[in-house]
């Protein structure tokens, strides 16, 4: 929660602010997140206008996460932009009377004077992580067969017999047939 009550409610007003806090519950997808406890910096500033107070700015962190190819551990630094509109109650109050509930819907109200960037933070968090993170660009994943990492053996390969010849391949491999029906 931030406290706007140094910005009067004076359109032009502006102060800045920065902070190191603690990040809530995992920010992220199950992929990769920035965990609980991890810190986030924010540099942000809160801006008094008509409608309310106005806070942009950024976060940053870092997100821990799993390569969708290898499985290794990522982590990712984070820098997102963060833009939101705290609405004055009796201002979001004045919209919900008149009946624009699109508005409503949308808009954050501030709390007195405190304002509840958490879920600003987490939307903005969210949107910048990789939809695909990479332990690095050309990651050449694990094996489909047997899970092989082929980072650690770029020459392994599984000998694949051609459909067409399996049939063939089985009456070689058969006991039943003798050493001579194989020679010939």
């Amino acid at each position: 929660m931030l406290d706007t009550h140094e910005l009067s409610r004076r359109p032009g007003t502006m102060r800045t602010h920065s902070a190191t806090v603690q990040a809530p519950s995992a920010v992220g997808t199950p992929v990769i997140a920035v965990p609980e406890g991890a810190d986030l910096d924010l540099d942000l500033r809160l801006e008094a206008v008509m409608e309310g107070v106005l806070i942009s700015g950024s976060v940053h962190g870092e997100a821990v996460g799993e390569c969708v190819r290898c499985l290794d551990e990522v982590t990712v630094d984070v820098d997102a932009p963060v833009q939101e509109l705290f609405a004055y109650p009796e201002r979001a109050e004045a919209e919900a009377a008149v009946g624009d509930d699109e508005a409503e819907d949308e808009a954050s109200v501030l709390e007195g004077d405190l304002a509840d960037i958490e879920p600003a933070l987490r939307d903005s968090v969210v949107t910048a992580l990789p939809f695909q993170p990479l332990c690095r660009p050309d990651c050449p994943g694990l094996c489909s067969e047997c899970g092989a990492r082929l980072a650690d053996d770029p020459g392994h390969h599984h000998d694949q017999v051609d459909p067409r010849w399996s049939a063939l391949q089985s009456m070689l491999e058969s006991p039943s047939v003798s050493d001579e029906t194989k020679e010939s």
